[in-house]
């Protein structure tokens, strides 16, 4: 017969009655993987700002594909040469750290200011993305001399 005893350091232990020596205390790794807690991002302008009527659609997808966090929002005007957030995204589901690296990606979707003649708008930036998972771990990105135009609005990066 075995018995199973979790304790809250995340390690399991596993005491044996039936396999000499009896009593025996095991240490055995746990199967639960750390979950996404937090996922933020941070952007820092270039020489070319983000109007504030433009707005930024941010997916992280795990290695499925499937959304795990995300934010549709304006942020507002990112001025030239400023750093803008962190802000934070919603945790749509608490993945597995497994499922997010290696495989997982983040996908930055623009939808630029269209009041200008032609509509020749763009955002020349740097991005941080940082994930927390539940046992502290921390999974982080950093894309420098990003440009985002009405012809190229969509950037994409895995983990």
């Amino acid at each position: 017969m075995i018995q199973v005893t979790f304790y809250s350091d995340s390690q399991s232990y596993i005491r044996s009655s039936a396999a000499p020596p009896f009593g025996v205390l095991l240490n055995r790794e746990s199967t639960d993987m750390p979950t996404l807690t937090s996922a933020k991002i941070t952007f820092q302008t270039g020489d070319d700002d983000k109007r504030k009527e433009s707005s930024l659609d941010i997916s992280v997808r795990d290695s499925s594909d499937q959304i795990i966090a995300k934010a549709v929002d304006s942020f507002g005007l990112f001025d030239n040469n400023t750093v803008n957030g962190p802000f934070d995204l919603q945790v749509l589901n608490q993945a597995d750290i497994s499922t997010v690296k290696p495989g997982g990606s983040v996908v930055l979707s623009w939808t630029p200011w269209s009041g200008g003649l032609g509509n020749t708008d763009e955002w020349h930036f740097s991005m941080g993305l940082v994930l927390a998972f539940s046992d502290g771990e921390h999974v982080a990105i950093q894309e420098d001399g990003l440009r985002l135009t009405a012809g190229q609005p969509t950037l994409s990066f895995g983990l």
